[in-house]
C-alpha cells in the first residue's frame, strides 16, 4: 500500500514481505531460505560452511559492482538457485573459489 505522505514510516511487516537484492543481508537471508540440509549434505558442506560460502559470493558480488547494483550481478546467477543439482554445483564451485582465498588454521 502505497503511503499518501512520504514522510511517514512504512509499516515493519511490509518491509518483511521481500527482499532488498541491493542489501547484502536481504541476499543472505533469501540462500538461506533455497537451500536445504540436503543440499548442504550431497555437497559436503556444514551450515558454518555454507554461510561462510554465501558472505563470500556476496562480498565477491559487491566487489564487481558498487553497492547500488548488487541486485544486478545476483539476479544474473539466481538460476543457480533452481534446483538441487545446481544447488549443490554452486556450492562446490564457490567453496573451491573461497578455498583459494581461505586456508583452515590447524588445530592444536
Amino acid at each position: 500500500m502505497i503511503n499518501p505522505r512520504l514522510d511517514e514510516p512504512v509499516p515493519e511487516e511490509a518491509e518483511e514481505e521481500e527482499w532488498d537484492l541491493n542489501n547484502a543481508e536481504h541476499v543472505l537471508e533469501y540462500l538461506d531460505t533455497k537451500f536445504k540440509q540436503a543440499d548442504l549434505a550431497k555437497a559436503g558442506v556444514s551450515t558454518a560452511q555454507f554461510n561462510k560460502i554465501a558472505r563470500f559470493d556476496v562480498d565477491h558480488l559487491k566487489k564487481r559492482a558498487p553497492k547500488a547494483e548488487l541486485s544486478h550481478w545476483f539476479k544474473k546467477g539466481m538460476s543457480a538457485f533452481d534446483s538441487s543439482k545446481l544447488r549443490v554445483q554452486w556450492l562446490q564451485k564457490y567453496g573451491a573459489l573461497r578455498s583459494e582465498q581461505f586456508l583452515q588454521k590447524p588445530t592444536t
